[in-house]
């Protein structure tokens, strides 16, 4: 049963260790996605101020400006919904990390039974050895006894 209970504690353990590993390579994909639209957005503030000097310059149609506002606004939506999973992706590793410890604790707990147990277990055949070696003297003695009341 101790044993039963170590794997099943050592199995967990590698579990969380999956989905922490799984969140990591999550966290640098979003960290790389974060930086793309991070770019896009400053291309995207360059055109649209590059758009609204060259609208005002030429009288260009109000129609160009808000597409570059709509870009502007698209990649501004994006951006935050990345900062949104990166914090989604925060509180589930501080969640794994709590469940790592937990683990951990248990796996202690279990080791250190296991540890007793052993020493019990040690105790008793150190017991069983003492009373065997008390048991043989005795019995050498009953059956000299016995023979010699068989010998009368």
């Amino acid at each position: 049963e101790m044993a039963e209970r170590l794997q099943d504690a050592e199995e967990e353990r590698k579990s969380l260790i999956l989905e922490r590993d799984n969140l990591k390579q999550k966290w640098d994909a979003l960290q790389i996605e974060t930086e793309k639209h991070k770019e896009l957005l400053e291309e995207t503030t360059a055109k649209l101020a590059s758009s609204v000097q060259a609208s005002q310059a030429r009288n260009t149609e109000e129609g160009e400006l808000l597409i570059v506002k709509e870009e502007l606004s698209h990649a501004l939506q994006k951006l935050s919904e990345m900062e949104e999973l990166r914090e989604q992706l925060k509180a589930s590793e501080c969640r794994m990390e709590a469940e790592k410890m937990a683990a951990s604790q248990k796996l202690l707990e279990y080791e250190e039974a296991r540890r007793s147990l052993v020493q019990e277990r040690d105790d008793l055949r150190h017991q069983q050895d003492a009373l065997q070696l008390e048991r043989n003297p005795v019995q050498e003695e009953w059956a000299s006894k016995i023979q010699e009341l068989q010998a009368e």
